[in-house]
């Protein structure tokens, strides 16, 4: 069988296994698909992210039924293109969940995005793709748990930073420019927030460039939270 061929896991655990109608084959599927996702689902709700573990879970689950009914349905049915389709159509899911802060910093896009790989792992799984859906799986996860630890070095130590400073007046915005530039820093660009009009702030979003000032983001924002005229700020990410 096709899948016997390309899949080693499947070929290790018996015909049983991918057998389209066979119910041990089925609650296999249902069962590891629920796993799976379960499992990305968890890492997201433990970050307290919008998409938790029940949506990961139907995610994952409804694309391995759709791939498991399709099989059912027709040997010759076209898969590909009912994929493409389950794909798209968790993409609109997705891009529920992502959205613009009122401090200009966009969330929900790694939601989104693991959200559309744990239903290509719902896919894999569904069409019996066993290696292909706990090797992603895998990998899914270190992304996830141990790679925002490294972009967090790497955010860390670029050049171009951007910021959201809230200040006690609008007066105060020329003060801080002062003590940027004395510090070697280059200000790109300056962005009033009209959202906090009301508030009694005065609140902007900089893109700052450090050259060679040696200067890590860290470093900038603690250099600019020792001004007394500062309210808060915090990095754009």
């Amino acid at each position: 069988m096709f899948l016997e061929a390309i899949d080693p896991l499947a070929k290790a655990l018996g015909e049983w296994s991918y057998e389209t109608t066979g119910i041990y084959s089925i609650i296999l599927r249902i069962v590891l698909a629920t796993l799976l996702g379960g499992l990305i689902g968890f890492e997201r709700s433990y970050r307290r992210h919008p998409a938790g573990f029940r949506t990961y879970i139907l995610v994952c689950l409804g694309s391995a039924m759709c791939m498991m009914v399709n099989g059912i349905l027709s040997e010759t049915s076209d898969g590909v293109r009912l994929a493409a389709g389950i794909i798209t159509g968790v993409g609109f899911l997705g891009a529920g969940v992502i959205y613009v802060t009122t401090r200009s910093q966009v969330r929900g896009i790694t939601t989104a995005a693991s959200m559309w790989v744990t239903c290509a792992t719902g896919i894999a799984v569904g069409s019996s793709c066993y290696s292909i859906a706990l090797i992603s799986f895998v990998v899914v996860m270190l992304t996830l748990t141990i790679m925002p630890y490294i972009e967090h070095l790497i955010d860390n130590r670029t050049k171009e930073v951007d910021l959201h400073v809230e200040l006690q007046s609008r007066p105060d915005l020329k003060t801080l420019i002062t003590l940027l530039r004395e510090k070697g820093l280059v200000i790109k660009g300056i962005n009033y927030d009209s959202a906090y009009a009301d508030t009694g702030l005065s609140v902007y979003s900089l893109s700052i460039h450090c050259g060679k000032t040696g200067l890590r983001m860290e470093d900038l924002v603690n250099i600019i939270k020792e001004e007394p005229y500062v309210s808060f700020v915090e990095a754009i990410w």
